[in-house]
């Protein structure tokens, strides 16, 4: 799309802006008109508030888990979340916490690719994050309620059932979001959950309420301050989400999600390590790695707490799942910064910070380890590691200057703490992505490739051949596909798809391109007199409309083309990326001449 005569000038750059978003809206209707002439497929609204795709013929339930990826291969889902681990260095001398890891590091360096141009959301909060990854949708579309405060997917924190709580709405308000297990169950397999935020129950309040009800006797368990600890243990933090008619939830209750857009019954869960261990370790407690039996900082049996849970204790928990029926496991595990449940905090290089990563690493280890005398490899796994986010330490310089921690432990004078920041700051918005598995090139460490949490779930859906009831907001990284892994329309797409990938990342990715530099005009405007503030404003505005129209777009027909088949053609890719990147020439001229 040619910029219009005379917008070269700033002056003119409002009017041109209305006059380009008329041209664009023209160009996407004849777009709009081709797709829906070629495909059935429902065009999407503005990428910030996908849609759910009903125009999909409901399918019946799996018996069996039934994975659909190219070749048939994967048979497993591991996905491993840890808290804060960096890939780049903190302190120069001090290796990275990934380097630190190296068994960590080599296996997903010679089995796969490691992206390390990869970040998070763009408020950086851990349960944000997640769900981010998890969903494939950023933090707006997270009601800060359903993003900050401790609960279950399903759970309201407000006085109302679903509105004050305004969750994950998808294409309605007051709707939960479609769960991320429920893809994975309405084909035949069964769902465990580690720690993971709003997949399992996260506190002994509403969630006990909600799931089972005041009468209940763990509600009572919760409400006695005697046992509230015990409750805690035996029913927070891990679920199995089952297939309709598995018997390994035989036991367990209804896995109520009224608001799945092609319904959820017959589906069954258990809730917290007391209903899960029986199933996955019915003949001795359940041991981790290192021999111990689970339980919590004091002791009690069972799960040891969201800032508490070890690596060895976490990846056991996953190891039985995945030895007794229950083929995809989401973990977490907490923050190697901090003593286990968050007591103090570490510096780079400190003697318990690099204890603590040891320990990661040695459970690695022995979790693959432990796996591969199961038959449970790279060959049939498909492996997805990343980190939450990471943190920027405050506590001063370390001592003495030339410690590396690991021959030299690195002290502080003043410890300081770890400093939240929820804006885009690279130390902490900066992460990492590893994927292992059938169908991921075995590409080491990749650098080039710019990606975020959003893209996770839809590169995990489009080589397992799964979809969402709805168009995320990330897009599948087919750069690090196999050929024959790569989904039909994808392939029949040829580079097309990749150029409209890439140009919609600059565009809708928060942290990207265009993101980064309407934050720039954003605190520039700040910083300015009201009218000139109030100018940069309104024109941040006309360019979000702009960016909305053009990425809902994209979005489309990237999710028609990964997911329903449909190649994307070059005149289709041409006219998108020249008017994504005439939308990105827009905003660097406002930034440059700030008007």
């Amino acid at each position: 799309m040619p910029l219009p005569r005379g917008c070269s000038s700033p002056p003119q750059f409002v009017r041109c802006i209305v006059l380009a978003r008329s041209f664009l809206r023209s160009a996407l209707a004849l777009l709009v008109s081709s797709l829906i002439a070629a495909s059935p497929i429902v065009c999407a609204p503005p990428a910030h508030k996908p849609a759910f795709v009903a125009s999909e013929t409901p399918e019946s339930p799996k018996a069996d888990c039934e994975l659909a990826s190219a070749r048939g291969d994967i048979e497993h889902v591991i996905y491993i979340q840890f808290s804060h681990v960096h890939f780049t260095r903190d302190t120069p001398n001090v290796p990275s916490d990934v380097e630190q890891m190296p068994h960590l590091l080599r296996f997903l360096e010679n089995n796969g690719t490691l992206l390390t141009n990869h970040h998070t959301a763009p408020t950086s909060l851990p349960v944000s994050n997640a769900l981010t990854a998890l969903t494939g949708l950023y933090t707006e579309r997270h009601a800060s309620t359903f993003s900050s405060a401790p609960s279950y997917w399903t759970t309201s924190l407000g006085a109302s059932p679903v509105k004050s709580n305004s969750t994950l709405s998808v294409s309605e308000e007051n709707k939960h979001a479609a769960a991320p297990w429920v893809p994975f169950t309405r084909a035949g397999c069964n769902v465990g959950v580690v720690a993971v935020a709003k997949m399992s129950l996260e506190n002994t309040g509403k969630d006990i309420l909600n799931i089972f009800g005041a009468n209940s006797l763990e509600a009572a368990l919760s409400a006695d301050p005697s046992t509230v600890m015990q409750a805690v243990a035996q029913l927070q933090g891990i679920a199995i989400h089952c297939a309709t008619g598995n018997s390994v939830c035989s036991l367990g209750i209804p896995d109520l999600l009224p608001d799945e857009p092609r319904g959820y019954q017959g589906f069954n869960v258990l809730f917290g390590h007391k209903n899960v261990t029986p199933m996955i370790s019915p003949n001795a407690p359940l041991l981790d790695l290192d021999g111990k039996a689970i339980s919590d900082a004091k002791g009690t049996p069972g799960f040891p707490g969201f800032a508490a849970i070890s690596a060895s204790q976490s990846l056991a928990y996953v190891a039985a799942m995945q030895e007794h029926g229950v083929p995809v496991t989401f973990a977490s595990i907490s923050d190697a910064h901090q003593t286990r449940g968050g007591t103090a905090i570490f510096g780079p290089g400190e003697a318990g910070y690099v204890a603590q990563l040891r320990m990661n690493d040695e459970a690695f280890d022995k979790f693959v380890a432990r796996l591969a005398a199961d038959d449970i490899n790279q060959n049939n796994t498909l492996f997805v590691v990343t980190s939450d986010e990471g943190e920027h330490f405050t506590g001063g310089v370390p001592s003495p200057a030339t410690c590396d921690g690991i021959n030299v432990p690195c002290t502080y004078a003043k410890l300081g703490e770890t400093l939240w920041s929820h804006s885009a700051a690279p130390e902490i918005n900066a992460t990492f992505l590893g994927l292992v598995g059938p169908g991921i090139n075995v590409k080491g460490v990749e650098e080039d490739i710019w990606s975020d949490h959003a893209d996770i779930r839809p590169t995990m859906m489009a080589l397992l051949g799964l979809k969402d009831d709805y168009t995320t907001q990330g897009r599948a990284l087919t750069e690090v596909f196999h050929e024959w892994a790569l989904p039909k329309g994808v392939r029949e797409s040829g580079e097309e798809f990749l150029k409209v990938a890439q140009a919609y990342k600059r565009i809708n990715a928060p942290l990207a391109e265009l993101g980064l530099t309407s934050l720039h005009i954003s605190n520039a405007a700040t910083a300015s007199d009201e009218p000139k503030h109030n100018n940069l404003e309104q024109q941040l505005v006309v360019i979000a409309a702009l960016r909305d129209d053009l990425s809902a777009a994209m979005a489309n027909l990237l999710n028609a083309s990964a997911f329903h088949g449909r190649p994307i053609s070059e005149p289709e890719a041409r006219q998108l990326v020249r008017s994504a990147n005439d939308l990105i020439e827009y905003v660097k001229l406002l930034a440059a001449n700030g008007w």
